[in-house]
């Protein structure tokens, strides 16, 4: 763990290789060499990306550095290797995502290397989805050494996504991303959307909203999510909100309705998460996700009593085996 003796302010007008000095100061052991720019070719040929010039600059003053406990640069080597055994992570993915710094449990935080990410740090957890990790390298960096102690994880830094507002180039990469998402693969579309959510702030809440209608479950969690974020500091996020969960509740009753209608017993219960469908005997809940986007279907009754039927009998066998 670092320690540094005073506190300074560090701004964004400076370059990497002066954020990076009290770093290489407060090492115990002598640094090792910097990458040449040989190494960082070859980096790049061998991933197929091109790295940001923050990034260049940050391997030219040292290839791999601890910078807390908690988070090391890694090696280009190591970067590499990580890079190659995360392909089935989806790394480079569309925006040719390198593995950049080592937050512990192989949950490397990477740096986007293609647009509309270009520069962004994205983290990507082996056991959950990616998210953004930070702006950049200079605003980490920055905001490591501005904060009052190191703390104990990279969560506990200032977030630059934390507060509703979002400048106007946020607004672009949304925009960008949400415009690439439909070209992509289906958990790349979820990780695009998600970062645009992350990127819209109390202006972006129409564009978030209208996604509450997905027809990828995971893509109308997200919006609910964001827009839950953003009901406490705009009342057209909380609207947008009611209003969905007012139609979730339409729709439950109307399963509700048509379960009953064929002479299965259903209830309808209204929960703090949202509301519930449950079927005897079982007893079980619906997954309302599961069907929420076939409901304008002309066949929509028959499929969803066909499949509560399925649903009953694997019930039953589990029940008396």
């Amino acid at each position: 763990m670092f320690h540094f003796s005073r506190r300074v302010s560090y701004d964004l007008t400076m370059t990497v290789q002066e954020l990076l000095h009290p770093f290489l100061a407060q090492q115990d052991q002598p640094n090792g060499p910097a990458a040449s720019d040989q190494d960082l070719i070859d980096l790049e040929a061998a991933l197929a990306v091109q790295l940001p010039n923050d990034v260049r600059e940050l391997y030219r003053q040292a290839d791999g550095l601890t910078l807390t406990w908690y988070l090391d640069l890694l090696p280009l080597t190591r970067s590499l290797e990580l890079a190659r055994a995360m392909t089935a992570y989806e790394v480079p993915g569309p925006w040719g995502l390198v593995p950049l710094f080592d937050h512990g449990a192989s949950n490397p935080v990477c740096v986007a290397t293609r647009a509309p990410l270009t520069r962004f740090l994205v983290r990507v957890p082996h056991d959950d989805v990616k998210h953004h990790a930070h702006l950049d390298v200079v605003s980490l960096l920055q905001e490591l050494l501005n904060a009052p102690n190191l703390g104990d994880d990279l969560d506990e830094l200032p977030s630059p996504f934390a507060t509703p507002e979002r400048t106007a180039a946020h607004t672009e990469t949304a925009r960008a991303l949400i415009a690439q998402a439909d070209r992509l693969d289906k958990n790349s579309r979820r990780d695009a959307l998600r970062f645009a959510f992350t990127l819209l702030g109390v202006q972006g809440v129409d564009v978030i909203a209208s996604f509450l209608d997905d027809a990828d479950d995971d893509v109308r969690g997200s919006a609910r999510a964001r827009l839950g974020e953003l009901a406490a500091h705009t009342e057209d996020a909380a609207v947008a909100l009611v209003h969905a969960n007012d139609e979730r509740d339409v729709f439950a009753r109307e399963c509700v309705r048509i379960l009953n209608a064929a002479g299965m017993t259903a209830t309808f219960e209204r929960k703090p998460w949202g509301p519930v469908v449950r079927v005897d005997p079982g007893p079980f809940g619906l997954n309302l996700d599961a069907f929420w986007s076939g409901r304008s279907q002309p066949d929509f009754s028959e499929r969803l009593t066909a499949r509560v039927r399925e649903l009953q009998v694997l019930k039953s066998k589990r029940t008396s085996s």
